[in-house]
């Protein structure tokens, strides 16, 4: 069996080779062999764009690799590679992919919002979002979504963007919405799942082993310990009072609107709001403005002219008018 393979896709080739015991004689006689072809039949390598990554899943790497020389240019080694859109990384983790995805998606939710603050049907603000937003989320999904609990912490950004993405489209201004297909939203554990995680946890066991028991990320699982140990259960408690509408992240944003701005009114900022789907009454931003000591100030209207000027006015022309009979 051989411990080297050629990948090609379009005009793109990728070599791939298992090093065993420090021997690379296979490998590098198999990237020898594919340039001596492309020499043969007149083909050019670009080795600018060549690039060459070591996997080596091993905590402690022993092994110092030879560089690798095409045509006497050494070839630059990278700890991430993008392959046919996937940003792969040298210790197999999907950081790296998870942020470029994200920030990518994220830069079209502006134009989503915009296209909805612009009164678009929910048609239009649909397409644009399948088209332009969901196509990038969901881009090879099947490869890096939800690939274990060590990944779960890769696979929370994407899902928080979809939902941002979602809440953009729900309550449009003629009342219909658009309903997610995609990456569901994430669900709360079942009380009996989080009071068997407590339980086995009584039991010794650390948050890595109950990690891989349960299929869920360590985050969650000390997230439940801990609240266990802080309430004494495992419950999601009703919290007190009405929830507020208007998140800290939207109301620093209203503040540094109107302090950059201070003519801005109520009325644009509750449009801005809207375009969030966040529907407020003027009288809930006024308040949270004047819990800031932020104050709307009408103008004090002064008449043009002053009794003191119309004085000053009347005895000017008596003045012209008694000069002028005199010459």
């Amino acid at each position: 069996m051989s411990n080297t393979s050629i990948i090609k896709f379009a005009d793109d080739t990728t070599v791939i080779g298992l090093i065993t015991g420090g021997d690379e004689t296979a490998y590098r006689r198999e990237v020898a062999e594919l340039v001596d072809w492309c020499d043969y039949n007149n083909l050019s390598l670009n080795t600018d764009k060549t690039k060459e990554m070591i996997v080596d899943p091993r905590r402690r790497r022993r092994e110092l690799h030879t560089p690798l020389f095409i045509g006497g240019t050494e070839v630059e080694r990278v700890k991430t590679f993008k392959f046919l859109g996937v940003h792969i990384s040298e210790d197999l983790t999907w950081s790296h992919n998870t942020h470029y995805i994200v920030r990518k998606s994220q830069q079209r939710l502006y134009f989503l919002r915009r296209l909805r603050k612009f009164g678009m049907s929910a048609q239009i603000l649909s397409n644009f979002y399948r088209s332009t937003i969901e196509s990038v989320l969901t881009s090879s999904i099947t490869v890096w979504y939800d690939r274990g609990p060590c990944l779960a912490l890769c696979t929370k950004a994407p899902l928080h963007c979809h939902q941002r993405a979602i809440k953009t489209l729900e309550n449009l201004s003629d009342g219909s919405s658009v309903k997610s297909r995609s990456m569901g939203v994430s669900k709360q554990l079942s009380n009996d799942l989080k009071t068997k995680i407590v339980h086995c946890h009584g039991l010794g066991e650390g948050y890595r082993k109950l990690t891989w028991r349960f299929q869920h990320s360590v985050s969650t699982v000390r997230n439940i310990v801990r609240k266990w140990k802080t309430t004494g259960t495992v419950q999601v408690k009703a919290r007190s009072g009405r929830p507020r509408k208007i998140s800290n992240k939207q109301k620093r944003r209203m503040l540094r609107t109107v302090r950059v701005n201070p003519q801005t009114s109520t009325k644009d900022l509750q449009h801005d709001l809207a375009a969030d789907g966040v529907t407020v009454h003027r009288s809930t931003i006024r308040r949270t403005l004047h819990k800031e000591m932020l104050y709307e100030r009408v103008m004090q209207r002064k008449p043009f002219l002053r009794p003191h000027h119309k004085q000053s006015r009347l005895k000017y022309a008596s003045f012209i008018l008694e000069k002028g009979a005199v010459d």
